[in-house]
C-alpha cells in the first residue's frame, strides 16, 4: 500500500479547517473513557483530522451494540478499547492511540490517572457508578475540558465543563445508591434550556429502563451525540463561538 497522503485526507474538509486548526487538532490529545458510545464519536474525530487517543474499555462487543457503535459483526467478543484502535487506524494509519483494556475501579483509579494529565479533553461515557462522578471530579481537578454525551432518542445533548463551570460538577453526583433513571432524573432537574423532546414520555422511558435494565438508543441519536462533541472539541480548539457549558447543554433533535 502507498504511504498514506495526509494532504488528500485532508482536501475535502480544508475549506472549513484552515492549516492553524488542523494543526492543533492533530496535537491535542482525547480520552475517551468508556468505548461504547464513544466509539462513534471516536470515529467521527479521527475523520475530522484528531491523531492522539486514549481509549479505555474493559467491554467486549455484543450483538446489541452493532445498532450504534463504530463495530460489526466481526468484532463480537472482542475488547471495545482494542476493537477501536485498529477500526481507528483503518481510517488514518497515523492515528497514535493507547490502549486501556480494563473498567476503570476505585480500587486501581490512580492506574488513569496519567492518561486524564496527558489529554485535553475527557469524554466520559462510563456507566452511572462512583468511578463516573469520581472520573468527571478528577478531570476537574486536573483542568481540563471535560464532556458528557447522551443519546437522546433521535438526538443527542452534550453536557460541557471546564475551568468556568467546574464547581457544578458536583451536581450530577446523586450518591452511591444511584441508579440510571435517578440521575437522569437529576440531570434534567439542573438543566436550563433543555427539556426531553415532546415524542418522548419521560414516566414512560423511566419504567422502561428500570424494568429492563437497557437505556434505549438507536443509531441516529449516536450520531447526533458525536457530531455536538466534535463541534465543541473544535469551538474549543479554534476559541470560535460560544459552548453552551453546563447547566445549559449542547443539543439538537431531528425529529422535532
Amino acid at each position: 500500500m502507498d504511504k498514506f497522503d495526509n494532504e488528500e485526507f485532508e482536501s475535502r474538509s480544508r475549506f472549513f479547517i484552515n492549516n492553524n486548526i488542523s494543526r492543533k487538532i492533530k496535537k491535542s490529545n482525547i480520552l475517551f473513557a468508556g468505548c461504547g458510545l464513544n466509539s462513534r464519536i471516536a470515529e467521527f474525530a479521527a475523520r475530522t483530522g484528531f491523531q492522539n487517543f486514549s481509549l479505555v474499555d474493559g467491554d467486549n462487543v455484543e450483538v446489541s451494540n452493532l445498532n450504534r457503535q463504530f463495530f460489526d459483526y466481526s468484532d463480537i467478543g472482542k475488547n471495545k478499547a482494542t476493537a477501536l484502535a485498529k477500526k481507528l487506524k483503518k481510517i488514518n494509519p497515523n492515528i497514535s492511540t493507547q490502549i486501556v483494556s480494563k473498567y476503570i475501579r476505585m480500587k486501581n483509579f490512580t492506574d488513569f490517572e496519567k492518561h486524564v494529565k496527558s489529554c485535553d479533553f475527557v469524554v466520559n461515557t462510563m456507566d452511572f457508578n462512583e468511578e463516573f462522578f469520581q472520573m468527571n471530579k478528577y478531570v476537574m481537578k486536573m483542568n481540563k475540558v471535560l464532556l458528557i454525551p447522551f443519546s437522546v432518542g433521535f438526538g443527542g445533548v452534550v453536557l460541557v465543563f471546564n475551568h468556568h463551570n467546574k464547581s457544578s460538577i458536583s451536581d450530577l453526583n446523586v450518591g452511591k445508591s444511584q441508579n440510571d433513571t435517578d440521575f437522569f432524573r437529576k440531570v434534567l432537574s439542573t438543566l436550563k434550556n433543555y427539556k426531553l423532546p415532546l415524542y418522548i414520555n419521560a414516566e414512560e422511558i423511566f419504567d422502561y429502563i428500570t424494568k429492563s435494565s437497557l437505556i434505549p438508543q438507536v443509531g441516529i441519536g449516536v450520531v447526533i451525540a458525536s457530531s455536538l462533541v466534535v463541534k465543541v472539541m473544535m469551538k474549543s480548539i479554534s476559541c470560535s463561538g460560544d459552548i453552551k457549558l453546563y447547566p445549559e447543554v449542547e443539543s439538537f433533535d431531528v425529529y422535532t
